[in-house]
């Protein structure tokens, strides 16, 4: 599916990291479900994108894709119009928001003018790092677009907003009434990396306490 992104002939013009105090799982389980744009992009990705049209679906080996569609099926981000596009790009990403997840620590969410990596590491049980890798069509770097600026500025914009509440999470999550945490359906993105962290660990290695029951075998997508 991601060869339509012709990712051999694209060229890095962006990298940013941000070291953010919590848990790296606390940050990438944002990455994993929509409905949060209420809350917390309610003047920014919440204009644009439909959390209520998700699809997910979950591959083997931990990986998972989620398709959002824009609110208005004619909308075209006006950051990015006049961009140089990577012409192999299918209907779906163009006309809709598509995120990936890579197991266990890549979300990437392509589009057919760029796209950004979001790049995981844990640094210590309560802290992290995210990196933010930008891709596009391979230029000279006199020919880049002038809108990247642009269009960097404003995805940071979105990502700060998921960011600056991720350390009172992290100290919600180390208080004394903390006992878990219930997942629905439109979560199971989340469950599905859960089970894939289980079974990479082993699950006799995992304290019976801290184990996810194997549940969703049956709507994971044979390849």
């Amino acid at each position: 599916e991601l060869r339509q992104f012709d990712l051999d002939n694209l060229m890095l013009v962006h990298s940013r990291s941000y070291d953010v105090p919590c848990n790296v799982k606390v940050l990438l389980d944002v990455f994993l479900e929509v409905y949060h744009l209420k809350s917390i992009h309610q003047d920014t990705a919440d204009r644009f994108l439909d959390h209520r049209g998700m699809t997910a679906t979950l591959w083997p080996h931990g990986h998972s894709r989620m398709v959002t569609p824009n609110r208005r099926p004619d909308w075209i981000d006006p950051g990015t119009r006049g961009m140089p596009e990577i012409q192999s790009v299918t209907e779906i990403p163009r006309i809709n928001n598509v995120s990936y997840n890579i197991f266990p620590n890549i979300v990437m969410p392509p589009t057919a003018t760029g796209i950004p990596m979001l790049v995981f590491w844990p640094q210590s049980a309560n802290t992290m790092r995210i990196e933010c890798h930008w891709f596009g069509p391979k230029l000279p770097a006199e020919n880049l677009s002038p809108l990247w600026d642009t269009r960097i500025k404003n995805f940071e914009t979105i990502l700060l907003e998921d960011l600056r509440f991720a350390g009172k999470i992290q100290e919600s999550v180390e208080g004394p009434g903390f006992i878990g945490i219930p997942l629905n359906y439109q979560e199971r993105r989340i469950y599905h990396w859960h089970e894939e962290a289980d079974r990479r660990i082993g699950p006799e290695r995992v304290p019976a306490h801290m184990r996810v029951e194997q549940m969703l075998g049956d709507w994971i997508e044979k390849l």
